[in-house]
């Protein structure tokens, strides 16, 4: 069969400022056959963004690009401007990971996927509507006639990614690339996105090119997996030889890394004095322009003892993160009482903000770009005058090797370090003042498995030196590894709860077997049975194959 794709000695690198140019890939040879659905995984810095963007022909200022890259055996490395419009768009499209940031706040969606068939002169006015409308349709867009002129803002984010692939397929494509397409999103509308994806190749013989780090879904959706490091290929092959017995010492890190669904949780169930308490929760959230009022929080009641561990999980809007909110005392309820034991304090209180510290899904923002990261580490430390320089230098090096990050690191600035060491230092911020309790809100949804194994591994240990901590995620697989306990929402309110390894493995509400059933990851390997260790066997894994 010949290739549809072939890349031969690609090379990318970026022009520098402090000197020589960033080497992004290096020589890298792949192909995709018609048909095909090939995964580009690995860590971040691997290079898999770099050779999708090469193959869309979207280059930076300062991009050189060399090697070659050909579709149905035209070249595309050098290609010329005149020529790019008849491959790029119609030939070639891309399906991004952001849709806000891809979909023009000011126009409706449905104008957004007919414009690509004007651009391109396959159809206009009326024509054009109509074929978007199908193509909204088919990408999975439920009522489309009715929702194809409300503005972007006004979708949920699997509506819009559904608009982001509509404009992808509308203009008949040869090649979808697809850079992180569900990484956002919860695992139903994951599933649900994916399956319109791979229903939409197998039917027009569309092949795919995957851009993820996400190695759970290449294992369900790549017929082939390439796996990066460094810019080079590692290792290649079919997705279930490669993902369930990798060869080499790079590929098998990051598959020792993949929580899955049949993991044994890091931590054990705790009986313990209570700690938090919540009863009776309600939040709703007035209507706009009237549009009826949504009740994010709907009667909820939770128990967390000292030292244990709970998880949250629920699609968006289920009212996960307005719970973490008001536990937190960011949000003051309708109804209901959240009390913290021993001594008794509310959320809001000097004595509450002590014991309860939060860890939020973006390091990044929530540190202050302008001074180092040690200064923002010891801000709730000083806010309480809890002792002088000494006494802070001293404080900063013993949360800095809680976290396992070097005493030279609370000297930088947040940009100059990586993701996991971001969320590092934001754990070492709220560990300042000895908290009994972390309430995490999605702490580790953006970062690359590898990395993420250790911000667990890292939570774990904390959870065995006598931490409690309340996790919300929608990963389901994160949730059975990290948390002795699970609570499920839907719509507002508890449909399930108790000991996360019931309730992933013998759901009883149908929300729960849905999501459960929706988890990716089934095909790649994961160990059969295994006891919470002092160091995760996992880590192992990943520091041996290092």
């Amino acid at each position: 069969m010949t290739d549809l794709l072939r890349v031969r000695d690609l090379r990318v690198s970026y022009a520098s400022r402090r000197g020589a140019p960033v080497q992004a890939v290096r020589g890298v040879d792949l192909t995709v056959a018609p048909g095909e659905v090939v995964a580009l995984v690995g860590e971040s810095g691997s290079g898999k963004t770099s050779i999708g963007r090469a193959v869309l022909g979207l280059h930076r200022r300062g991009t050189t690009v060399t090697g070659s890259i050909t579709l149905d055996g035209r070249e595309l490395v050098g290609l010329p401007e005149r020529r790019r419009a008849g491959v790029y768009g119609t030939a070639v499209t891309v399906v991004p990971q952001d849709p806000l940031a891809a979909l023009n706040p000011l126009h409706p969606v449905v104008r957004q996927v007919s414009e690509v068939l004007r651009v391109h002169g396959l159809a206009r006015g009326a024509a054009a509507r109509d074929l978007a409308i199908d193509a909204l349709r088919l990408a999975g867009l439920d009522d489309a006639e009715h929702l194809a002129d409300r503005l972007p803002h006004e979708l949920s984010g699997g509506q819009r990614q559904r608009v982001l692939i509509a404009m992808a397929v509308v203009g008949g494509p040869r090649l979808i690339v697809a850079d992180e397409p569900t990484s956002a999103l919860d695992v139903t509308v994951q599933r649900r996105i994916l399956d319109h994806l791979d229903a939409l190749v197998r039917r027009s013989g569309t092949s795919m090119l995957l851009i993820t780090h996400d190695l759970a879904v290449a294992a369900d959706r790549a017929d082939r997996v390439v796996v990066l490091a460094d810019g080079a290929v590692l290792e290649e092959g079919p997705a279930r030889t490669v993902l369930t017995a990798p060869t080499t010492p790079g590929a098998r890190a990051l598959v020792a890394a993949v929580p899955g669904p049949s993991s044994i949780p890091l931590v054990a169930p705790v009986d313990g004095a209570p700690l938090l308490t919540a009863t009776g929760l309600r939040h709703v959230y007035p209507g706009r322009r009237g549009t009826p009022d949504t009740v994010a929080v709907d009667g909820l009641d939770l128990h967390l003892p000292a030292g244990g561990t709970l998880g949250v999980v629920g699609e968006s809007g289920s009212g996960k993160t307005s719970t973490a909110r008001i536990l937190l005392g960011l949000l003051r309820p309708d109804a209901g009482t959240v009390t913290l034991h021993g001594p008794d304090a509310r959320p809001g209180d000097r004595a509450f903000t002590r014991r309860v510290q939060p860890v939020f899904q973006d390091p990044y923002s929530s540190l202050d770009p302008a001074h180092p990261v040690g200064v923002s580490i010891l801000e709730p430390w000083r806010a309480r005058r809890s002792g002088g320089r000494r006494a802070a230098r001293a404080r900063l090096g013993e949360v800095l090797d809680q976290v396992r990050l070097p005493a030279a690191i609370a000297a930088r600035r947040p940009h100059e370090l990586s993701g996991g060491q971001l969320q590092r230092v934001a754990i070492a911020r709220a560990l300042s003042i000895r908290p009994d309790l972390l309430i995490c809100d999605e702490p580790v949804s953006s970062l690359d498995v590898t990395v993420q194994a250790q911000i667990l591994d890292l939570l774990a240990d904390l959870h065995r030196e006598g931490l409690a901590y309340l996790f919300v995620s929608h990963d389901l697989a994160v949730v059975r590894e990290i948390c002795a306990r699970v609570l499920v929402m839907h719509r507002g309110r508890v449909v399930e709860q108790g000991e996360t390894v019931r309730v992933f493995d013998a759901p009883e509400h149908p929300y729960t077997r849905e999501l459960v059933a929706a988890v990716p990851g089934r095909a790649v390997a994961q160990p059969s049975s295994r006891t919470p260790p002092t160091t995760s066997a996992r880590s192992q894994a990943v520091e041996a194959a290092r």
